[in-house]
C-alpha cells in the first residue's frame, strides 16, 4: 500500500542577539521585537538547531494500480494530479529527465 501524508513541521533554533535602544527596562516589550528583528536579519546558519516536530495533517491512501515510476516521481514531489495523469513511459521519461538534469 502507498499512502500521500501531509505533514506540517516545525523545526525550532535557539539564537542569542544582542540589541541597544532607549528600553524602559527588561520588561519593555520592544526588546522582543527588536530582538526578533536582529535575528531574522543575522545569518540563519548561525542559529543553534533545537529540535524538528512533525505533525500528520492527512493521510490518503493512492491507488494500488499506480508503477513505481509513478511512485518515483510522487516522493520527488511532483503534483498527485499529473502524475495520475502520464504513462507508466511518461512517467519513466520524466524520471531519466530528472536523472541526466
Amino acid at each position: 500500500m502507498h499512502a500521500k501524508v501531509e505533514l506540517e513541521i516545525t523545526v525550532t533554533y535557539k539564537a542569542q542577539v544582542v540589541v541597544s535602544g532607549d528600553f524602559k527596562g527588561i520588561n519593555d516589550p520592544r526588546i522582543d521585537q527588536v530582538a526578533k528583528e536582529v535575528a531574522d536579519n543575522m545569518d540563519h546558519g548561525n542559529w543553534g538547531y533545537k529540535n524538528s516536530e512533525f505533525e500528520t495533517l492527512n493521510v490518503k491512501q493512492l491507488s494500488d494500480g499506480l508503477s513505481g515510476n509513478h511512485i518515483s516521481l510522487l516522493q520527488c514531489g511532483y503534483p498527485e494530479e499529473n502524475v495520475l495523469k502520464m504513462s507508466d513511459e511518461e512517467a519513466e521519461g520524466e524520471l531519466d529527465a530528472i536523472s541526466m538534469g
